[in-house]
Order: C-alpha cells, then structure tokens, then sequence
C-alpha cells in the first residue's frame, strides 16, 4: 500500500511537471512583444499610419529650400504660385506651417518670398445670453503669410528638364541603413527600398559611407559584399575614405536625371535643390517600407 501511494505520488508529480512546462511553453511561444504585434492588424495599421504621417511631413517639409522676407532669391528665377498664411506668434514655427502648407498647397513650390508678419480681426464666442443665445466679440491676432515660389536656377530657365528615358534612383544607402532604428542601423531596410524600387520598374544604385561596414557588421565592407547582401543584387558604391558620400550621391542623380532617395533635407547643397528626391520610412518589425513620391 505504501508502494502505491509513494507511486501515485510520483506520478501526479511528473504530471505536473508536465502541465507546468506545457504552460511555460505556450506562453514562449507567443515571444515578445514585436513579435506578436505582427498578428494584430489594428497595431500595425496604426504604427504605419503614424509612420507614413512622418515621412509625408518631411516630404512636403523638405521641399522648401528657402524663406526669405525679399522679393527675389539671388540666382534663381522665381514663378509666383500663391499665398499663404497662418496664426502663429512665434516666427521659427510660422515659417515651419507655412513651409508645410506651400509644397501640400503647390506641387512644385520649393521656396517662400515676402515673409511678412501681420494682423487680421478674429471674431469669436464670447459666451451666451441668458436666454442661451451666443454673443460674439472680436480681437485682434497676428499672421504670418508669404509667397509661394517655384524658384528656377537662372542657368536652368531656358532648358528642360532632365529626364532619362530609363527610371532609376540613387538610394542614400547610410542614411536608409538608418531609417528602422536610429542607433542601430542595417542592411534590413536598404533591403525594403531597394525592393520597393524594383518593383515600380525604378533601378535602384546604392551609394554608402566609407564605414558602412563598420556600423551594421563591425568591419569593413566593400561594394561586392554589400552588393551580395541586398536582394537583387543591385549596383553598389562604398565612397573612399574622407570623401562625403552626398557630394557623389546628389552628383550623379544630377548628371543620371535620376532621383535621390534619402531623408536627409541637403540643406548645405545648393546642387541638391533642382533635384528629385523621395522620403520614406522603414518599420523593421514588419520588414516594411515605403516611398513618398518623388519632388525637388
């Protein structure tokens, strides 16, 4: 009798074990947290929504090269397109939300003249009667409005545009490398771009900082090895050392009439100006990436 008991003892304990292993098993599987949100639509549609907003601000942000309270940009001639205005009391934030409003407002602005600030009477509630009835009273606000440009390099003014008859971009590749973490870079998302590319018939040439390999494998890597990394095995250039990769990525897109892909705005080339670029995003928990469409 006491055989059996120390028996049935034993095996209700490894049954329990059992159970208990099972359960922590189910509950691995599930794993962390970014890996089980890919089974929830909601979140990923929210995240990427978040995430297109993004990159459609600095689409439309980067289009605008610059803001000037004057009538002419030295060096450029300059196509009216229209105003706009807004209420902001701050001047940094004005010429932002009108910078906005300009490339959303004007497919091919890319400058603002004749910043000015101003003043415009505002009606508003003021409260209710006693008989529930709203009254109205009125005030002053500032705004701030400007003119929308499409501002022309005077030696562009007679020529037309560059377009090659075969689509391609040339993809920031360091500056993609980023885009689906800021501190930790990797070939994941130039990978999603280039893909994106290929498929709308764009041949995409991958153009890389010197220490690319260093960032996402800790040691050099040359164009051959990248190349080998990337589906489809696109054109790749690694930049020697000391040379700043945008001066060649903004150089060829100009001499191909091909587009840049990065979201780097190029504010210190006046080069990068008459160029087409895309912005986009990388989300590298769902392997996903997108492009804005191209504008200067």
């Amino acid at each position: 009798m006491v055989f059996n008991l120390n028996f049935i003892a034993l095996v209700g304990g490894i049954f329990l074990v059992f159970l208990a292993v099972a359960w922590l098993g189910t509950r691995r599987s599930k794993g962390p947290a970014s890996k089980r949100s890919s089974a929830d639509p909601a979140r990923r549609d929210r995240l990427l929504s978040a995430r297109r907003r993004e990159a459609e601000r600095l689409h439309l942000r980067g289009a605008i090269f610059a803001i000037t309270s004057e009538e002419t940009l030295p060096g450029y001639h300059l196509k009216d397109l229209g105003w706009v205005q807004c209420d902001l009391e701050d001047r940094g934030a004005a010429e932002h939300e009108l910078a906005l409003a300009a490339a959303r407002k004007f497919d091919t602005a890319n400058g603002l003249t004749r910043l000015t600030r101003g003043t415009r009477k505002q009606r508003y509630q003021a409260g209710t009667g006693p008989q529930g009835n709203p009254y109205y009273k009125s005030r002053t606000v500032r705004i701030w409005q400007a003119l929308a440009v499409e501002a022309i390099p005077e030696a562009q003014v007679d020529q037309k545009t560059r377009r090659s008859a075969k689509r391609r971009a040339v993809v920031d590749g360091s500056n993609v490398a980023h885009w689906g973490s800021d501190n930790a870079p990797s070939l994941g998302a130039v990978g999603a771009v280039t893909e994106v590319l290929s498929g709308e018939g764009v041949t995409p040439i991958i153009v890389f900082d010197a220490n690319i390999g260093y960032k996402i494998g800790g040691k050099y890597m040359n164009a051959a090895t990248l190349r080998a990394k990337l589906p489809g095995r696109p054109r790749v250039e690694v930049v020697d050392s000391g040379v700043n990769a945008d001066v060649v990525i903004i150089d060829m897109a100009d001499r191909m009439g091909a587009e840049i892909v990065s979201n780097d705005l190029f504010r210190d080339s006046i080069a990068a100006r008459s160029v087409r670029k895309r912005r986009g995003f990388y989300v590298s928990e769902f392997g996903h990436a997108e492009l804005m469409s191209a504008r200067r």
